[in-house]
């Protein structure tokens, strides 16, 4: 079965505005965390998605639910399609426009040559 993973991510603005004054701040921030300390996820997850909060990262070939988060996480490759957003290998961050290295430790350590 076919399935589409779908992630809340920041742009550099949002991120900045998060760090200078807090995850409250933003308002898809604040809803994304929300989901993770509430009983109403699925309304919480349908209020992101109608106010478009959401990006299409993937496509996941996998039998269930569990199959998702199995290739998402360690593959194989072959059964995930790249979305409209692209996402670094190593961490799994979105890259944007600093990179990944603006937010992975493990990234900024292969940026600077030093092997972790």
């Amino acid at each position: 079965m076919n399935y589409k993973l779908y992630q809340i991510h920041l742009t550099d603005a949002e991120v900045d505005q998060v760090n200078a004054e807090g995850h409250n701040s933003v308002p898809k921030q604040k809803l994304k965390l929300d989901m993770s300390f509430n009983d109403n996820v699925a309304e919480l997850a349908k209020e992101a998605m109608d106010k478009g909060y959401y990006t299409h990262v993937s496509n996941i070939e996998a039998e269930g639910l569990e199959g998702v988060f199995e290739v998402g996480n360690i593959g194989p490759e072959q059964h995930r399609e790249a979305g409209s957003y692209v996402l670094c290998k190593c961490c799994g961050r979105s890259r944007d426009s600093r990179g990944c290295a603006s937010r992975c430790s493990e990234c900024r350590l292969s940026a600077t040559g030093i092997d972790s």
